[in-house]
Formats: structure tokens, C-alpha cells, sequence
């Protein structure tokens, strides 16, 4: 994959500091303002992206923070290379300039300007997101591949969400990290047979309580093709079911006729006071699975993000999906080929996609959402020397980017 960098380059895209002068147009910020910068620096602002506030994918091209050559005439001479944030000033068109609170760690809060909102936007586009109630509905299940910079704070901002975490590292010296920040469960991806194992279960598993088919007893109500259970000591069936039973006859009524009514009627006795051991049921949502029906100690994940850097299989984790979930690839792998089975997408209604960053629209309610419940980055700040660079490649460092 070629990104079109031109070398030497230092590539700093999370940018935190203090505003110390706003041009006259300036509306949004004054000096002493804290404020952070992230991967986008400019964009064309007339496309259709654009106009959605989702400049990271403008139709024109976004201007990077780094590596990039300008051409919209907002972040210098048109035609030179950004050179990113490793330095003493930086200017920046107020639109990609996000306000922080006073008092907050920048040196903290910078790093969410990519890891946060990398993992934070695809979460939240497929449904894992906090909705206006506060409360994810319904709760998702979730699998954070890689426990690097990105993944760290992917498992972070899944569990602020209320979702389900399956943590997902090639090194199990993670492990317990990994249920320190939120995990609620490690799975050690180099153990191939493990990963099998996991696809199997997921195979296997019968459907979640809401998704269950009627529960049946071994009698058949003549002519209506209806079973029916008997509720424990033939009692009255309490409201709930009592209407959900309405609202099947009345379907049937309309497919069946005449005789469907009389069973109806037949039926709708269990709604008296005495009504007796013929009283028949619909079971509800969430009640058991049906005797002989084992539960699975490990059920499809709805998203999975991969941050993996590397080039890897992404099979094994298609197969760790429920049906209608989504891989959702974050991670820069180059261009080696990835084999995914057609079948199993189709079969399943499983989606694969990508996703790069977050626009500004994005980035300020990620900001907002992490800044007011202290979702941060493990940090570590570090001098620029040689000896101390070094440090950032060693697998000790943790949740290192």
C-alpha cells in the first residue's frame, strides 16, 4: 500500500496544547484555550463528505496531518508536505481545532484524537453507541482484535458503552490488562485451535432467548396447526400472554377462517378466573431454551474491530460473528490478500468493512463522551532521545502505539 509519503518525516497526528493567537475570522476558540488536533488538517469543505462533517472521507481528498501535500490554500502554501505536529507551533484551520475542557491531561486526552475516535466511530455507527435513553438497546457483544494503542482504548470505549468485551491478543502476557480495562473475556488468537473451537460454539449455538421459536407441547390443537403448553398447574396466564395469544389467532383467524375462530374461542376461556389444566400458552422472550438445548459458553460477537497492523487471516474472524455482524477492519495491513469464504457472508448476512477515522462532527461528541467520563489512554510520557524511543517498540510497554 502506498500512501505517497515523501521521507524524512516525523509523523505526529495527535496534537494537544494551548491556543496562543486566532486569526481575525476566528469564532470558536480564543488564547488560553486548551485544543487538540487530529489526523485531518484540511479538506475540500465542498463535497459531499464535506458537507456531512465526514471530511476523512472527502471526495477530493483530505490534507493528513502528516504526509500530505496541501492544495485548499488553508494550511499553507498550496503544494508542500505536512510535517505533523512534533514541534515547538502549529496552525491549523478552526474547523479540524477541537476545544478541551480546563484542567484536562492533555498529554492524555491527545492520543484519543486518533486511537479514540478510530474506534469510537465505526462502534457507534453500528448501533453500539449510547442512544439519547443512555442505555445501549439492545446490549451488544463486541471483539477488540489487537491490544496495541488502538485496542487499549477500543476496549475502553466498548465497555463505557455498556457492550459485552472479547478481547482479542497474540500475547498473553495481556491477558490480565485486558480485564483491567474492561474486557470480559481474553482469547489468545495464536491458539488456532482455540479460535476453531470458538467458531464452533458460535456455530452451534441456538438463537438468543428473544429470537427463540414457541415452546411446544407434545398436543396439537385440531385443524390450526397451533401447539400449545400447558402453563404449571393449569393457572391463569397473566396479561402479557393472554394478549400475545389474541394477537396469534387473530392472524390465524384471517389465514384459516371459520374454524380458527371457533378454536379461538375455544382458547380464550384460559382468560377467566378458573380457567383450568386446558389453558394453553405462548412462551415469552428471555423465558429458558427448551429442554436438551445446551447453551453456548461462547456467543457470535455482533461487531468486531481489527486493529491488527500486520497482514493476517480474517476468516477465523468472520466465523466468530452472529449473523448480521460486522468486521470492521481499522488497521493498516498493506496490500496482502486476505481469503474471506463468500458463503460464509451470504449464509449469515455477515458484513466486512472498513473504517478510518471520524469527522469533525464525530470527534467532538467522542471528545465529549470520553473527556466527561475519563476514557483515557494509558500515557507514558517519554523524552525524544534515542535511548527512550527505543522503549516505544518493546511488547513491555503494554498498550503502546
Amino acid at each position: 500500500m502506498n500512501l505517497g509519503l515523501s521521507y524524512p518525516l516525523t509523523p505526529g497526528h495527535e496534537l494537544a496544547g494551548v491556543v496562543v493567537a486566532v486569526g481575525d475570522d476566528v469564532t470558536k476558540l480564543r488564547p488560553g484555550d486548551n485544543v487538540s488536533v487530529g489526523c485531518v488538517v484540511d479538506s475540500c469543505f465542498g463535497c459531499r463528505a464535506c458537507a456531512d462533517l465526514e471530511e476523512q472521507y472527502c471526495s477530493n481528498g483530505m490534507v493528513g496531518t502528516y504526509g500530505s501535500i496541501t492544495k485548499y490554500g488553508r494550511h499553507g502554501p498550496n503544494g508542500a508536505q505536512t510535517h505533523g505536529g512534533y514541534s515547538d507551533a502549529f496552525v491549523v484551520n478552526e474547523r479540524f481545532a477541537f476545544k478541551l475542557p480546563r484542567g484536562v491531561d492533555l498529554a492524555k486526552a491527545a492520543p484519543l484524537l486518533c486511537a479514540g475516535i478510530t474506534t469510537y466511530d465505526p462502534l457507534v455507527k453500528l448501533g453500539c453507541g449510547l442512544p439519547a435513553s443512555g442505555r445501549p438497546e439492545p446490549k451488544k457483544r463486541v471483539g477488540i482484535v489487537g491490544l496495541g494503542g488502538l485496542g487499549g482504548v477500543g476496549v475502553k470505549i466498548a465497555k463505557s458503552f455498556g457492550c459485552d468485551v472479547v478481547a482479542f491478543s497474540s500475547t498473553a502476557a495481556k491477558r490480565d490488562d485486558a480485564f483491567a480495562i474492561g474486557a470480559s473475556d481474553f482469547v489468545l488468537n495464536t491458539d488456532a485451535e482455540r479460535m476453531k473451537a470458538l467458531a464452533k460454539e458460535v456455530a452451534d449455538a441456538p438463537p438468543p432467548p428473544e429470537e427463540r421459536p414457541i415452546a411446544v407441547d407434545e398436543e396439537e390443537k385440531e385443524g390450526t396447526g397451533l401447539r400449545t403448553q400447558k402453563p404449571p398447574g393449569g393457572k391463569r396466564d397473566d396479561p402479557v400472554r393472554a394478549a400475545a395469544r389474541r394477537r396469534l389467532y387473530e392472524a390465524l383467524e384471517r389465514e384459516l377462517g371459520d374454524k380458527c375462530a371457533a378454536e379461538r374461542q375455544w382458547d380464550m376461556s384460559t382468560d377467566d378466573e378458573d380457567a383450568g389444566e386446558d389453558a394453553g400458552e405462548i412462551e415469552r422472550p428471555g423465558a429458558p431454551a427448551a429442554p436438551g438445548v445446551p447453551e453456548a459458553t461462547f456467543r457470535g460477537l455482533d461487531v468486531i474491530l481489527d486493529t491488527l497492523p500486520a497482514p493476517h487471516d480474517l476468516q477465523p474472524y468472520v466465523d466468530l460473528l452472529s449473523p448480521d455482524g460486522a468486521l470492521v477492519v481499522i488497521g493498516l495491513t498493506g496490500d496482502a490478500a486476505s481469503t474471506i469464504v463468500p458463503s460464509s457472508l451470504v449464509f449469515s448476512r455477515k458484513v466486512l468493512r472498513g473504517s478510518l477515522i471520524g469527522g469533525t462532527r464525530a470527534t467532538k461528541e467522542m471528545l465529549e463522551h470520553c473527556v466527561t467520563r475519563e476514557i483515557f489512554p494509558d500515557v507514558e510520557v517519554i523524552d525524544a532521545s534515542g535511548a527512550f524511543y527505543t522503549k516505544v517498540f518493546h511488547p513491555s510497554l503494554g498498550f503502546n502505539t
